[in-house]
């Protein structure tokens, strides 16, 4: 009996993560200037979702080397987990930095993102096609130019 539930937890926990073939979960987010949108869009190519303030700053800093329409440009949506962050800290402080920023950065707020795959100090990169996953990349700060 308790292997049973042990096996169903530990398959259950591997099912919900994304694979090639899935469609990109259907996300309702706000970017840093409280836009509402819903992700993902038919014309979206790429969407780099960032889990950690490490990497959030390395792919704001790549971004802002780029022309000011880079994301539009390419059909990029760039989504930050900011999920772990007090909300009042994130409205004093780190909103307040976002907002200085030339392009949106979509915001996980709650729980929008636990599905979605991740690993430690990557960036999740997914490659759409009319919403369906083609591929799927964790990035490396370090590697990260190569990809954008």
């Amino acid at each position: 009996m308790i292997k049973t539930f042990l096996l169903i937890i530990y398959l259950s926990t591997f099912s919900a993560a994304l694979k090639v073939t899935d469609f990109f979960p259907i996300l309702k987010l706000q970017n840093q200037f409280d836009k509402k949108i819903v992700l993902p869009m038919s014309e979206d190519k790429i969407i780099l979702i960032s889990f950690e303030k490490k990497t959030s700053q390395a792919l704001n800093q790549l971004i802002q080397t780029k022309e000011s329409s880079f994301l539009q440009n390419h059909h990029i949506k760039y989504i930050s987990d900011v999920s772990t962050v007090p909300l009042f800290l994130f409205k004093v402080f780190a909103q307040k930095k976002l907002k200085k920023l030339p392009f949106d950065v979509y915001l996980i707020q709650h729980k929008e993102g636990k599905s979605i795959n991740k690993k430690q100090g990557k960036i999740s990169l997914f490659r759409l096609k009319n919403k369906k996953i083609i591929n799927i990349q964790f990035i490396d700060i370090k590697e990260l130019d190569t990809f954008l």
